[in-house]
Order: C-alpha cells, then sequence, then structure tokens
C-alpha cells in the first residue's frame, strides 16, 4: 500500500513539465529565439495551451515511456530498505536524463535541457512530500 502512495506522487513531475516548457517558451521569446508570435500577449495567453497541446500529442509518447520508467524505479527502488531516500531520487534522474541530454544536442532542441533541470526539481519536491508522509525514509 505503501508504494502506490509513493508512486502516486509522480503527478508533480507532469505538472513541472508543464510549468517548464511554458516558461522556456517564454524565455525564448524573451531572447529571441522564438519569433512564432509579434506581441507578447499572443506568447503569453496562446502558449498556455499550446505547451498543453505540445505535451499530450508530441511528447505523449515521451511522457508515457518516461512514466513507465520511473514507475519501475520506484517499484524496484523502494524495495530496497538501505537505500536513503535522497539516493533512490538521484538515481532515478540519472537514469532518466540521458535521453534528454541526447536529444537536446542532436535536435539542438534547448527544452529537453529544461526539463531535466525540471525533473531533478520535481524529484526534490517529491522527496519532501515523502519525508514529511513517510518520516521512516529519512536517514
Amino acid at each position: 500500500m505503501r508504494l502506490i502512495k509513493i508512486i502516486s506522487t509522480n503527478w508533480i513531475h507532469l505538472l513541472g513539465f508543464y510549468i517548464t516548457s511554458y516558461l522556456y517558451v517564454v524565455f525564448a521569446k524573451l531572447i529571441g529565439l522564438d519569433s512564432a508570435y509579434d506581441d507578447w500577449s499572443t506568447t503569453i495567453f496562446y502558449n498556455l495551451l499550446g505547451v498543453l497541446i505540445l505535451l499530450l500529442t508530441y511528447g505523449l509518447v515521451i511522457i508515457i515511456a518516461f512514466y513507465f520508467i520511473i514507475l519501475l524505479l520506484d517499484s524496484l527502488l523502494f524495495q530496497f530498505k538501505g537505500l536513503r531516500l535522497i539516493h533512490i531520487i538521484l538515481i532515478e534522474w540519472v537514469i532518466i536524463i540521458p535521453p534528454f541530454i541526447y536529444w537536446a544536442f542532436k535536435e539542438e532542441y534547448w527544452l529537453w535541457l529544461a526539463l531535466v533541470a525540471s525533473l531533478l526539481g520535481t524529484q526534490l519536491i517529491r522527496r519532501r512530500k515523502l519525508l514529511k508522509k513517510y518520516p521512516e525514509l529519512a536517514p
């Protein structure tokens, strides 16, 4: 039962990916990488929905694969009683990020690097939430 509750904390990653993708679009407009829209109001408001559509279409296969891997890693790593929570969180991050980094440089699509940072941030937020719920996970 505890493992299911631990696994249920993974929703934070989807929220983190959405926020990071949105902020990336705004940042890209700010530094001149994106010139799809001439005015800021279109960039700011249109992309609230545009980023969601991006995640649910182009990113859907990647999100499904990501959640499959992280659920598998949660199921395996949380079985080891000797591993500290911070180690589990960091092991998951290190295992998951190589494709993101590869795609960033191969495709020259720098959003992938922002998503790597987002994953680390959401993993740390997730750790804090898990420690509140399950203090026995603390060292």
